[in-house]
């Protein structure tokens, strides 16, 4: 009888032979089991992030901060769970300074020619009054308005013609500005009160004359010394309106009137030798004007 041959260690009777005998092995893990650990994992991390963004705006809501804006001062205010608290910055109040009523006059020049300036300023800055073109006889209804600081923007008229007054001043007296669009330099003293009206005082001659031409039509009266000083002005304008007459030549025929500036801004010859004394003046400018009627 054969001999069966021998066992392995813990082999079971009518099997075969198994390295390791019988000793009982371990199962792989499940695939299964690793991809729901996976998803598991996966699903607890994203509940995390979701839950942190909540949070977040969450407490950015409920914690209210908002940026506000007066329009004005440009403060911003931050705005955290309390009633909104808005710092009160008093406004800047510019003082309205108010315009003293006041009634002025005075003289001067305008591109070089003879000006006066007679207005009344009421309460409100309005402006009234009368400018004279002294040398050309020409009258001006003034109106327009005085800033608090004394300052003039008016328009001159006559004849449906206007053109602007522009007069800055930095006391109140002396003023200087512009007229008309060419923008014509002006300066003028302007005094308190109206100027009064003058007549002629003296033992000087007086003369009487009509000058034409040019646009003008106007009569003049002329007072000279023995030496030949003296005043020439308009009847219209009255002798408060008067220029300085001096000798232009030793014959004493030929005169020189001058503005309220000194200058020499014309001149006027006179031929007494006909049986009519006659003449013409001639302005700075060039224009020449008939004298009649003159004795």
């Amino acid at each position: 009888m054969a001999t069966p041959p021998p066992l392995y260690p813990r082999q079971t009777p009518g099997r075969p032979p198994v390295p390791g005998g019988d000793m009982p092995r371990r199962r792989p893990p499940r695939a299964d089991s690793n991809r729901l650990w996976l998803i598991l994992g996966l699903s607890i991390i994203g509940i995390g992030l979701i839950a942190c963004l909540v949070l977040y705006f969450l407490s950015d809501a409920f914690k209210g901060i908002h940026e506000y804006d007066d329009g004005l001062t440009k403060e911003k205010v931050i705005h955290e769970d309390r009633e909104l608290e808005i710092e009160e910055i008093p406004a800047v109040e510019t003082p309205v300074r108010a315009v003293t009523a006041r009634t002025v006059s005075g003289e001067g020049t305008a591109g070089g020619s003879p000006i006066t300036l007679d207005i009344d300023v009421d309460s409100d800055g309005n402006v009234t009054g009368t400018y004279w073109n002294v040398l050309y006889c020409l009258r001006f209804s003034v109106s327009g308005r005085q800033t608090p600081d004394g300052n003039i923007d008016a328009v001159l008229a006559v004849d449906d013609v206007t053109t602007p007054l522009n007069l800055t001043t930095s006391d109140m007296r002396h003023y200087r500005g512009t007229l008309g669009n060419a923008r014509k330099p002006v300066s003028i003293l302007l005094d308190t009160g109206h100027r009064n009206y003058e007549s002629p005082v003296g033992s000087a001659d007086n003369f009487t004359g009509h000058l034409s031409g040019q646009g003008m039509n106007r009569d003049f009266r002329m007072t000279l010394d023995e030496l030949g000083y003296g005043w020439f002005w308009y009847p219209d304008q009255g002798y408060e309106n008067r220029l300085e007459v001096r000798p232009a030549s030793y014959a004493g025929k030929e005169y020189e009137l001058c503005g309220y500036d000194g200058a020499v801004i014309a001149t006027i010859s006179i031929d007494t030798d006909g049986p009519e004394a006659t003449g013409a003046m001639t302005d700075f400018s060039g224009k020449r004007f008939d004298i009649t009627s003159f004795y």
